[in-house]
């Protein structure tokens, strides 16, 4: 029996409202619908951003919190995530993990760290980009691929010629369940 190949994906921000859930969410239906992976999402963070992806999907007010695992079309979805449920994507055999850690902060560096795949996730615009480039410089070394969703490509080029960073810009997708020829042509070209 072959072993089932196993990728974990980790995301997470320079700041808030950067993107880090939308783009975990367009990731894990890329992999599920063009790659054919299975696949489950993880919130290893405090946002409570599944338990509202649930509630729209259920169609419903939602007054408890969501279960451990729910699913939407193909993907496995995790509430307030953490290391056991990681070990129990490997146990059911999913194929890739996306983690959304939300703001890259104290106490996820290890774990992100360890990630097969990581990508940092910053603004371009006016009020973003200041905490994306103090984020990029602090590091030096790129710790993972940076991406951008919003801002201007002028201010996000500038970035990367000062820092010598390479930054992907991530095509508008208004929902984040809905694969487009431009955000399939986007992830076709980094994502085997």
């Amino acid at each position: 029996m072959n072993p089932v190949s196993f990728t974990v994906y980790g995301i997470a921000g320079c700041g808030h409202s950067v993107g880090t859930t939308h783009f975990s969410v367009l990731l894990a239906r890329f992999l599920s619908d063009v790659r054919h992976r299975r696949t489950a999402v993880l919130e290893w963070n405090g946002n409570g951003d599944f338990a509202r992806i649930f509630a729209v999907h259920r169609k419903k007010t939602v007054t408890k919190p969501p279960p451990e695992v729910f699913y939407i079309k193909a993907e496995e979805y995790m509430p307030s995530a953490g290391r056991k449920q990681l070990l129990q994507c490997r146990e059911r055999e999913r194929e890739a993990v996306v983690i959304d850690f939300g703001v890259y902060r104290e106490g996820i560096e290890e774990e992100f760290a360890r990630c097969d795949r990581r990508f940092i996730l910053g603004g371009g615009n006016d009020w973003q980009i200041g905490s994306f480039a103090a984020f990029a410089a602090k590091r030096g070394k790129p710790p993972a691929e940076y991406l951008a969703a919003f801002g201007g490509e002028t201010q996000l080029k500038l970035l990367e010629r000062f820092l010598g960073i390479r930054i992907r810009h991530i095509p508008w997708a208004p929902e984040a369940g809905r694969i487009t020829g431009e955000v399939l042509a986007f992830f076709c070209g980094f994502i085997p």
